[in-house]
């Protein structure tokens, strides 16, 4: 199954707060999680389920364990001459402020990514949570809401200030996000579906204040 629908967008390329040692020489993309996977598996994987074959992954500086780990993309079939896996560059160290996973500095460098692309719709997610999705089954919701953004997210079981909260108004559109959440908040789960031709539009409207996150843009 081929999604002609939507092509994706990872970002590998921020930095975490926690000390380990497992964070001394590689990003958290490449941390291990059960021995033989990484953290960058579960993005990759669940793009790859939902049939997204042309997929940018966004490099940080320390990168050499992703591409040891991910190679040419053959694992999720991206090893391919029509799409396929692209490390594409990013801000070496991402942004330093929390919560931050979708620099419009690295959208708007590989601007040309978007461009290229003849699906409606972009697939954004980090690689810090780990979750399976369905995400046919999101783009499908998304393209029936005719919204710009579609956002995934979950009831937080526990606070954490290195993420998003959503704030959600009575019609079920989110009215603005929040750093940071506590129990039974609305946790961004850095996964979102968004209209190609809105991207771009962000991407030249916003040309010149690269420093924001795409939701502070938006």
């Amino acid at each position: 199954m081929i999604n002609h629908k939507a092509i994706g967008y990872i970002t590998a390329n921020y930095a975490s707060e926690a000390t380990s040692v497992l964070l001394d020489s590689r990003p958290i993309a490449s941390i291990p999680f059960i021995g033989r996977y990484r953290l960058i598996d579960f993005p990759l994987s669940n793009m790859a389920n939902a049939g997204i074959k042309t997929v940018g992954l966004v490099m940080p500086g320390n990168y050499r364990s992703i591409i040891d780990h991910v190679g040419h993309g053959k694992d999720w079939m991206l090893d391919r001459k029509k799409g396929g896996l692209f490390p594409v560059p990013g801000s070496p160290f991402g942004g330093t402020k929390r919560g931050r996973r979708f620099l419009l500095r690295d959208i708007i460098a590989n601007k040309e990514l978007f461009t290229r692309a003849q699906e409606p719709y972009v697939v954004m997610m980090g690689s810090n949570i780990i979750f399976n999705l369905e995400l046919d089954e999101i783009i499908a919701a998304h393209e029936r809401s005719g919204a710009g953004i579609t956002m995934v997210y979950v009831k937080a079981e526990r606070s954490q200030t290195d993420c998003t909260s959503l704030i959600i108004g009575d019609a079920g559109r989110v009215s603005h996000v929040k750093l940071g959440c506590e129990y039974g908040d609305n946790k961004f789960l850095d996964c979102f579906v968004i209209n190609r031709d809105l991207l771009l539009q962000i991407i030249d409207r916003y040309a010149t204040s690269d420093y924001l996150d795409v939701f502070e843009a938006t």
